[in-house]
């Protein structure tokens, strides 16, 4: 038996910490559980409008700027609507040009409010400067929307292989973004 309390070689014997494929960006959440591990499954869960898209796209943007490549599936955002979310991300840009709102910062350790107005994201011009930036990272992003209830996992597969074959490019990364709105007939 270990006599926990008293016993301290297994101390000694301890690795570093885990490393982690991809920290969240989100202090608080990397400080609970440090980070996402390879081949590791997580969910995020929440209620209707809760933010869970725009969540995973953070979680995106945190693997990009490590140089990860990611696969973004959607059953439920088109791709279009996907693409114009990941440059408003990127670009700090929104739909509502001219609309003043209210944002949050960070400002010597206290949080202030400051009102700033939308510049358009229909600016071409700053996409591609938000879209070099993000490719100076190294890492990559496709983007896959499947029709409601027609994806299968083993659609997902195959379309992993095309990838890999035709494309070059093998995820570090798989967002599967509204799994309960896949086909999953045959797993019940």
């Amino acid at each position: 038996a270990l006599d926990y309390l008293r016993d301290l070689t297994g101390l000694a014997g301890r690795a570093d910490r885990p490393e982690y494929l991809l920290h969240t960006g989100i202090r608080a959440m990397d400080r609970v559980f440090g980070g996402l591990g390879r081949g590791q499954l997580a969910a995020v869960v929440g209620g209707a409008k809760a933010g869970k898209t725009w969540f995973l796209q953070h979680l995106v943007r945190e693997a990009l700027l490590t140089g990860l490549f990611v696969l973004h599936i959607s059953h439920e955002v088109g791709r279009d609507e996907m693409e114009l979310r990941y440059d408003m991300m990127y670009t700090g840009r929104g739909k509502r040009e001219g609309q003043k709102i209210i944002r949050p910062r960070l400002v010597n350790g206290k949080i202030d409010h400051h009102e700033m107005v939308v510049r358009t994201v229909y600016d071409d011009e700053a996409c591609r400067r938000g879209r070099a930036a993000m490719r100076q990272h190294g890492g990559r992003l496709m983007i896959k929307k499947y029709p409601m209830g027609q994806c299968t996992p083993t659609e997902i597969e195959r379309f992993l292989d095309y990838l890999e074959a035709y494309q070059d490019f093998v995820p570090d990364v798989i967002v599967n973004d509204y799994v309960d709105i896949m086909n999953l007939q045959q797993y019940s």
